[in-house]
């Protein structure tokens, strides 16, 4: 895997990643390898889930590009996702995804990379996000969602022919919680935050 502090497991802390100026930045297809990420919506509710499909296609009419294989339960070094508030700065990590959240599965035969492989000429592939178990996304106010995936050129492959491609960056708002009181008929409730 390349070696970006990103990609390492204790390497996405606050202060350990670059951190680029969001607003400025565009989708970087320059390698002929197409990553779209959209989400269904840009506003939601506290500690609702963000979903963010992505689609990974390669147009560059080569044979195929090298796609690196990872733990199957970790699409988050599959597909590198990073977070970052209005002043561009990487949000904390979530205390679930440092912990819990990151799952490693190992094959009986020893080898866990299952993830990975070759994108030939004009397949695709689709990948789900969650970012925000990823990230603290807990605090109201306005988020940058930044989608990148790395791939290489070379069989076996090479350090030196690692490239980077990069969706447009995605802005979210998550709106302060709304609370009511509940009635006498219902009593205790807990408001499902991912209900509509």
């Amino acid at each position: 895997m390349p070696e970006r502090p990103e990609f390492r497991p204790d390497g996405a802390e606050r202060g350990k990643a670059d951190e680029p100026k969001i607003a400025e930045m565009g989708a970087d297809w320059s390698h002929e390898v197409e990553i779209r990420a959209v989400v269904d919506r840009h506003e939601y509710r506290q500690l609702q889930r963000i979903h963010v499909k992505c689609e990974v296609k390669n147009v560059s009419g080569q044979s195929h590009v090298f796609v690196q294989g990872v733990p199957p339960g970790d699409r988050y070094l599959f597909l590198r996702v990073r977070v970052f508030d209005t002043k561009g700065h990487l949000v904390p990590m979530t205390e679930y995804y440092k912990h819990e959240g990151r799952e490693v599965v190992w094959s009986p035969g020893g080898g866990g990379n299952t993830m990975g492989g070759f994108l030939n000429a004009s397949s695709f592939f689709r990948v789900e996000l969650i970012p925000n178990l990823v990230y603290d996304m807990t605090r109201p106010g306005e988020y940058w969602i930044l989608v990148e995936m790395p791939l290489n050129t070379g069989y076996p492959f090479e350090s030196k022919e690692w490239f980077y491609v990069r969706a447009n960056p995605i802005k979210v708002k998550v709106r302060p919680e709304r609370f009511r009181a509940a009635t006498e008929e219902e009593g205790n409730v807990v408001i499902d935050p991912d209900r509509p």
